[in-house]
Formats: C-alpha cells, sequence, structure tokens
C-alpha cells in the first residue's frame, strides 16, 4: 500500500520530535554544565569600597556624601588600614574557602594582619589567625585564607575586608580567589598603589560616577 500524508507527516513529526530530545538533552546535560563550570573561573567582578561618609570613616581617602566603587587602591608606605572589597557575583555558586591578598614573594608586599566584616554593626567583625585559627591561616605566599561555606547568589554584592598593613613602595596586584567545585579569581584585576606620598587619585567604577569623570583623592595618613 502506498503511504499517505498522514504517515509522511508523522514520520516527520516523530524525527522533529526525537530532534528535539536530543538537542535538549545535549544543552542541559552538556553545554549548560560546560558554560555553568567555565564561568566559575571568572565568576563575577570585584571592587574597594570606598564609603560615604555618612556610613563610617576611613583613613585612606577624602569621602564626600557618595560611596565610590574602584579597581585601584593608593595607599601611604608603612601605614595599617582598614579596607573592604566588594564582590557581585554573575552566577549563583557555593565555595568552602575564599582567600585573598597580593601573592608576590615576601619581603615588601602589604601584609593581611587579619580578616574583616565591616558590613557587621552589631556582632563580631574581626577574625585572624590567632583569634580564629580553625577558619583563618596565611600561606607562603602571605594571602589570607578563609574556610567556610557558604552560597554566592547571582546579582547580590558581598562585603569582604581586612585589616593591611603596607611597608615599601610599589605596586601591586591584589587577587580574591574562590575555592569550590572550582577555582576561580574575580573578572577584573584590583590594584593596591603604595606611595611614599600618596598622590595617584582613584578612578570611581561605579555606575552612577563612572562617566561623570569621578575621582578620589588620597591621603597621606600613617597610623
Amino acid at each position: 500500500m502506498d503511504e499517505g500524508p498522514w504517515t509522511i507527516t508523522g514520520a516527520v513529526a516523530a524525527f522533529i520530535s526525537a530532534l528535539m530530545v536530543i538537542i535538549f538533552g545535549v544543552y542541559e546535560f552538556v553545554w549548560r554544565p560546560w558554560r555553568h563550570h567555565r564561568s566559575l573561573k571568572h565568576p563575577g567582578k570585584a571592587w574597594f569600597h570606598v564609603p560615604a561618609i555618612s556610613q563610617r570613616q576611613i583613613l585612606y581617602a577624602e569621602q564626600n556624601h557618595d560611596a565610590h566603587l574602584v579597581e585601584e587602591l593608593t595607599l601611604a608606605v608603612n601605614s595599617t588600614v582598614a579596607i573592604e572589597f566588594l564582590f557581585r557575583p554573575s552566577v549563583s555558586f557555593e565555595v568552602y574557602e575564599v582567600y585573598f591578598g597580593c601573592d608576590l614573594p615576601k619581603g615588601s608586599q602589604p601584609i593581611i594582619q587579619s580578616y574583616l566584616n565591616l558590613f557587621i554593626d552589631r556582632g563580631a567583625t574581626e577574625e585572624s589567625p590567632g583569634t580564629h585559627p580553625d577558619t583563618n591561616y596565611t600561606d607562603n605566599h602571605n594571602l589570607h585564607h578563609i574556610k567556610k561555606r557558604r552560597v554566592f547568589a547571582r546579582g547580590e554584592c558581598y562585603s569582604h575586608g581586612c585589616k593591611i598593613e603596607t611597608r615599601g613602595p610599589r605596586i601591586f596586584e591584589f587577587k580574591l580567589f574562590f575555592v569550590g567545585d572550582v577555582q576561580g579569581t574575580s573578572e577584573n584585576k584590583l590594584i593596591i598603589r603604595v606611595e611614599q606620598s600618596p598622590a595617584t587619585r582613584m578612578r570611581c567604577h561605579s555606575h552612577e560616577h563612572r562617566w561623570k569623570g569621578c575621582f578620589i583623592q588620597p591621603t597621606v595618613t600613617n597610623i
């Protein structure tokens, strides 16, 4: 018997359905996990946070009524200051360790003395290898590790901070690492510029200010 049009239509529909199932399977179980795994290599952007004067007082920069986000921080030599860096994930992920610092050979790079959570208004805000040895330690590259499991949600902004001690003048890359299923770093590069007499202004990258030529003047306070 000759195949009728309904038989041919049914065969074509079955073929298209099978093809769609294959495409969906490849997307769901191959492409999507691969893309997620790849995105964890650089799961978001980070900035140093220069708070508004109404939020809290800082020692390394002039403040005004606005908060600012900078990628390059200018600090004075031989000073100890509390700095804050913000991280905004571009993908949701879970980690069991975060570590950060300037991983140059020991000698001139800034030293991380302790971890700070400057977002907290009441409660414990500071941790160090001395006070919290189970969750804090410093490795041979002078990077400070926080061993705590946590989940980062896409689009949220997370505050981290540290008490940092500078030494000689130099430009250092400040690195932020996340360790989970994959070891990742921030998408953008953060710089700490240590100067004898701080003069290099810090360019603001916040969405409201980045096209307005907004710069923050460093101060020369040494503590």
